[in-house]
């Protein structure tokens, strides 16, 4: 299996892209102080682009909190990697989640929004998802320095160097 952050041709090779509108609104948000509920609902909104074996999960609505996805998904991973079956991943702004089974040592990802089905070894995913959030902390650390202040948004960093 392969899963791929960037893959969206029409992401141009990005694994996120920031809505203007929200990045407007960001401005007026003191970083240094973020909390765990600005970065899962209300910080750093996007449209989020990725692949699993081929098939498209991609998330292009504008609103999807980056950081907060990439550190929920990561905790899925964290919990299939130890043989847990991991909670939904719920999108906060409409019906739509992720659903995850874990069937032998595979796991199989169930977007409500996508027909893609794919299902890949436990490791990998979360070697993929340390990846992922590795990349989106960073990025957006560099781009606004402020964050690395906000004691939520080290906490979520921390989980990728783990």
């Amino acid at each position: 299996a392969d899963v791929r952050f960037p893959a969206s041709a029409r992401g141009r090779g990005r694994i996120y892209q920031i809505d203007p509108t929200f990045a407007r609104e960001m401005e007026s948000h003191d970083l240094s102080r973020a909390t765990r509920t600005d970065l899962e609902f209300r910080l750093f909104c996007s449209d989020i682009f990725f692949k699993v074996d081929g098939e498209s999960l991609d998330a292009r609505w504008s609103w999807v909190p980056v950081v907060g996805f990439a550190g929920q998904l990561f905790d899925a991973a964290v919990a299939a990697a130890g043989g847990t079956t991991p909670a939904d991943l719920e999108f906060t702004e409409n019906q739509e989640k992720i659903r995850f089974r874990l069937v032998a040592n595979r796991l199989v990802l169930e977007p409500t929004y996508s027909a893609a089905r794919p299902a890949l070894d436990s490791s990998q995913f979360l070697v993929a998802t340390r990846e992922f959030l590795r990349k989106v902390t960073s990025d957006i650390a560099t781009k606004c320095p402020a964050i690395e202040e906000s004691a939520a948004f080290q906490a979520i960093a921390q989980k990728a160097a783990s």
